[in-house]
């Protein structure tokens, strides 16, 4: 205490509370002294008051939470301007660090109820702002805290323009679920200049037509728009009209005409999210070959490391449609280049022609342990005459390798072999359950098999029922809980088809 009382610095104050609870934290025998910093003479900076009550309450027991959090929330206003002022250790807000030690003490019906609590228009602003605080993290910590404050924050969007609506927006925004909560609303707000990129990709991610003309917009400036790719590309799944997104995808391609490398940073290209477009219209498309041709001809050219390995994949996607780009494409495969393997599989889906697969097959390993086409040419083999014996080999030695080999090529397995390696599939499968790369493969293969995953549906089922998001490493909070959310829909969408399935037996 003897440092705090001899400095008037408020930052350095907040830096010395923040130093001596941390220690304090650290000591597990350390004696309560929560009680300590609950009276307005602890300090006279609002700011450290608040760091030490928060602090406090991370390791107060249970019966003393409603006196902590009640001191927190008399500082909150206060508080506000001296935490993540100029000079400050930590950017954090007063709301988040109350919400973070929600989130670490387990205590979703609180900061739920306090979140419902802060964000009435009664509040001062910094006081609502620590509301939002706390919905953003409990929506990104607890599944059901999207659906259970998604209507408290749509009602602040109906209120003039302010930092608050803004945050709240923002808020729904990052969560598909409460997204598609506070859609109408949400729709309401697509015209603010401020918000109405961040609601109209929003909007795109659930696949609400309503925001498609603002998206096209988007797509037309160049400008870099997080998840504008994700939001076109979910629109054009859930049916907008392909003709007009073909246009403004060819329009966003001609404006940045080169295959990229020069001029973009391999982090973003402008172009990108006009082929994350084509890419999910796939044969519909087939508008765009010529420019995806021009984009691949000048990568060719150049013949840098600047390889137009995401043309190629559109081209595949685009599928028979594209017939037009074999020949260039013959020419990239046979170019001994690291990428030329893709070309391989999009000649393949452009002419059908097993012959291709067979080749690209019969120059790999019997035993092979990793090829990122080869998953792709045998589940396409086994659909278009089958496997021969070689084939069924390798097929067998991928689906022995962990990760990305094992679960591509288990639903060739499935196919190819059917029940007599249905207890290999249930032992592999479910290990990839909570992974939000590999676990909608599994599940989709596990959905195909029906009856056979009965073995599964408690796995799912104790997925579908936690109370918190799986473990999800992006680098980015919002996005993990998009990820989960995406997840659990998948889940619960293979568990109806499995036990459907069951349900349907004689």
């Amino acid at each position: 205490m003897i440092a705090l009382n001899t400095t008037a610095d408020p930052v350095v104050r907040v830096a010395l509370v923040e130093a001596m609870t941390s220690a304090a934290l650290s000591r597990r025998d350390g004696e309560p002294w929560w009680h300590a910093v609950t009276c307005r003479g602890f300090d006279q900076v609002p700011a450290v008051r608040l760091v030490a009550k928060v602090a406090a309450l991370r390791r107060a027991e249970a019966m003393a939470w409603p006196i902590l959090d009640t001191a927190i929330h008399v500082d909150l206003e206060a508080a506000g301007d001296g935490l993540g002022a100029p000079g400050s250790r930590t950017t954090l807000t007063g709301g988040r660090r109350w919400a973070l030690t929600m989130v670490h003490r387990d205590r979703e019906h609180d900061c739920c109820a306090w979140a419902r609590r802060l964000v009435d228009p009664a509040e001062p602003a910094t006081v609502r702002l620590a509301g939002v605080d706390l919905a953003v993290e409990a929506m990104r910590a607890w599944r059901a805290a999207p659906s259970r404050l998604a209507p408290t924050l749509a009602d602040v969007l109906a209120e003039d323009s302010s930092v608050v609506r803004s945050a709240a927006a923002r808020a729904l925004c990052a969560s598909l679920t409460a997204t598609r909560v506070a859609a109408d609303q949400l729709a309401e707000v697509l015209a603010d200049p401020n918000l109405g990129a961040t609601v109209a990709t929003a909007l795109g991610s659930i696949g609400d037509h309503r925001a498609v003309p603002d998206l096209l917009r988007l797509l037309r400036t160049g400008d870099r728009v997080p998840r504008l790719g994700e939001a076109l590309a979910a629109v054009a799944q859930a049916g907008a009209d392909p003709a007009s997104l073909v246009t403004a995808a060819r329009q966003a391609l001609a404006r940045h005409g080169a295959s990229c490398r020069p001029g973009c940073t391999r982090r973003y290209c402008p172009a990108g999210p006009a082929m994350h477009l084509l890419a999910a219209l796939g044969p519909a498309a087939a508008g765009a070959v010529p420019d995806l041709l021009a984009r691949l001809q000048s990568g060719m050219d150049r013949n840098d490391d600047g390889a137009p390995v995401f043309e190629i994949h559109v081209l595949e996607r685009v599928g028979r449609a594209a017939e037009a780009a074999v020949p260039l494409l013959r020419r990239y495969a046979a170019s001994g280049r690291s990428e030329s393997d893709v070309a391989v599989l999009a000649l393949l889906m452009m002419t059908w022609d097993r012959v291709v697969a067979d080749r690209f097959l019969a120059e790999r390993p019997e035993q092979l342990r990793r090829c990122r086409i080869a998953p792709a040419l045998v589940s396409w083999l086994v659909d278009h005459g089958g496997l021969t014996g070689r084939q069924h080999r390798q097929l067998r030695h991928l689906f022995t390798q962990p990760g990305a080999m094992q679960v591509r090529v288990a639903g060739a397995l499935w196919r190819c072999d059917g029940p007599s390696v249905a207890g290999e599939l249930l032992e592999e499968l479910p290990k990839y359950l909570d992974d939000d790369v590999f676990g909608p493969e599994a599940l989709r293969v596990l959905a195909v098999m029906g009856e056979h995953a009965r073995p599964v549906l408690d796995h799912l089922d104790r997925l579908v029922e936690s109370r918190h998001r799986v473990a999800v490493h992006l680098g980015d909070a919002d996005a993990e809980m998009r990820a989960d959310e995406s997840l659990v829909a998948a889940v619960v969408d293979a568990r109806e088809q499995i036990a459907g399935s069951a349900a349907g037996r004689p």
